[in-house]
């Protein structure tokens, strides 16, 4: 499951956010049909930051900033927390968050995803660029491997 959402706040130290989806729950049952349930802020949620082998790649995010929230087929406490491979076993039986599948507990956001309204103005189609937002600071990474 994946879904649009905002940021509500950011919390750099451990690379973790609140945020809000951006859609209603809509619920049917045999009395009542489409009754529009506002979502829950859902509370400490891994945002993805670009990095490997010892390298990352940082930006600031803020409350306001879109992301997708993309929820696990399985329970991953173990890992985000203990950053072991195996959930393990409690008495003979795994380990009661390995059980989950898609739950709101097991969300990642990916930051960066632009509606169109905040779409990047003057986009360069043509090089690499690492810049702000008004384009007042930027780095160029030109195809003819010049840096400018």
């Amino acid at each position: 499951m994946i879904y649009p959402a905002r940021i509500v706040t950011y919390y750099p130290e451990n690379q973790t956010a609140d945020i809000k989806i951006c859609a209603e729950k809509i619920y049917s049952n045999y009395d009542k049909l489409s009754q529009v349930i506002e979502r829950q802020v859902l509370k400490g949620v891994p945002v993805h930051t670009p990095s490997g082998g010892g390298w990352s790649i940082t930006v600031p995010i803020k409350t306001g900033d879109t992301c997708l929230v993309v929820f696990s087929s399985i329970g991953y406490d173990h890992w985000l927390y203990k950053d072991r491979d195996n959930g393990g076993l409690i008495h003979g039986q795994p380990v009661p968050h390995l059980l989950r599948e898609f739950n709101e507990n097991d969300g990642f956001a990916i930051v960066g995803l632009n509606t169109i309204p905040r779409a990047i103005t003057d986009y360069s189609a043509a090089d690499s660029e690492w810049r702000n937002s008004d384009r007042t600071q930027v780095i160029t990474l030109k195809e003819d491997g010049s840096i400018a």
